[in-house]
């Protein structure tokens, strides 16, 4: 993925004063919402929680976040007059994504409405799959842990955002193990973009390592198994799927990498994950008795730094760690769950949060143009 130069950190802050004013405005009232035990606040709580990033996406310039020059802004106005089915059938976007945008432009024919939705489409799933699936105590983390991950990618990686965002609402279909119902949810998701068949690749490993027939180890060697076939197949994906785009994944796309871009990317996933990784080394006996699902939130990880690094020589495979990448906003706030005291799970939150936060900086900053923030309508302009 193409970067910019990191400037200093004063400076890479200061340029992402609307997105913090956002993140205070929305993660307050997750606070509220998640302790508030009237439903009637809750509910208002949760509606400015969820609606304060989508007006923020609505308001900005087409120039905040490269895809929406790409294909957002095309899509829309492609669609502007045009048969439905005529549009959607000659789009190269996938089809509920063409949908959408088809709506927007002729039903409320407003792209302020267009990128509005597209956002609510992230954040909304988010939010049903934190309170469905996350300890009430830890539900604001996963809020927090949302915010500097998955919400960076939202401004510039619309289409896969919202799918990944419906796939995470969909886990809890998994761990209730109705699996035709997550499978109705994953080709949901494929409808907004086709790397959300990776959701039938973590049932299949979610299968596997609920399992209590196998050990850890040979979980682990079968999961390595199953990712260096899914790096092979990627042609193989791309030939079934129902639907062509021009975005979809095709193994001649891979090109070698620069040896100091894979050690850069390895020292970004220690350093990012550092309190993770210790915590997890530090409480293995104490977490493997009292997380459900140890050994499946141990493969998310390992999963997603592993194709992480494989995203160096393919910007495809990096697209399909992004399924992982968003399933630690459940997986981190479950392993800290497991831990014995109140005290050790406020600290490694706080740790953990820290670290995040200081890589939402530096991300923002480097990847997508979603910095600096600029809207026309709000009169906010570059910073110099």
């Amino acid at each position: 993925m193409e970067r910019r130069p990191y400037p200093s950190f004063r400076l890479a802050a200061a340029k992402m004063i609307p997105y913090f004013v956002v993140f205070f405005v929305s993660g307050a009232s997750a606070a509220l919402a998640f302790r508030t035990p009237d439903k009637r606040n809750s509910t208002l709580f949760s509606l400015v929680a969820i609606l304060a990033p989508c007006l923020l996406a609505a308001f900005r310039d087409p120039t905040v976040g490269v895809d929406v020059l790409t294909y957002a802004e095309p899509s829309f106005y492609s669609a502007i007059s045009r048969n439905i089915w005529e549009y959607i059938a000659s789009s190269d976007n996938e089809p509920l994504f063409s949908l959408l945008a088809y709506v927007s432009a002729n039903v409320f024919q407003s792209s302020f409405v267009y990128y509005f939705l597209i956002e609510l489409l992230v954040v909304a799933p988010v939010y049903k799959a934190i309170k469905d699936n996350c300890p009430r105590s830890l539900r604001f983390l996963a809020w927090l842990v949302f915010y500097f991950t998955l919400f960076g990618f939202s401004f510039n990686l619309m289409r896969q955002s919202i799918a990944v965002a419906i796939l995470l609402a969909g886990f809890s279909y998994l761990s209730k193990k109705s699996y035709f119902k997550y499978c109705l949810v994953v080709i949901v998701a494929c409808g907004f973009h086709d790397s959300s068949l990776m959701g039938f690749v973590v049932l299949a490993l979610y299968v596997l390592f609920d399992s209590k027939k196998l050990s850890l180890l040979k979980k682990i060697v079968c999961a390595m198994a199953f990712i260096l076939m899914l790096v092979f197949a990627v042609d193989l994906i791309n030939f079934a799927l129902p639907f062509k785009s021009s975005y979809s994944y095709q193994l001649h796309h891979m090109v070698g990498a620069e040896p100091w871009d894979v050690f850069q990317g390895i020292i970004e996933r220690l350093i990012i994950f550092f309190p993770l990784f210790c915590m997890v080394f530090l409480n293995y006996g104490r977490l493997k008795d009292t997380v459900s699902h140890f050994d499946f939130c141990l493969m998310v990880i390992f999963a997603y730094v592993v194709l992480y690094q494989l995203g160096t020589i393919s910007s495809q495979l990096f697209r399909l760690s992004l399924v992982f990448y968003a399933l630690l906003i459940l997986v981190i706030p479950l392993l800290i769950d497991g831990l014995n005291s109140r005290i050790d799970r406020s600290v490694y939150s706080i740790v953990i949060a820290a670290f995040l936060f200081s890589y939402f900086i530096y991300f923002m900053n480097t990847n997508g143009q979603v910095v600096p923030y600029t809207s026309d309508v709000l009169g906010i302009s570059s910073l110099t």
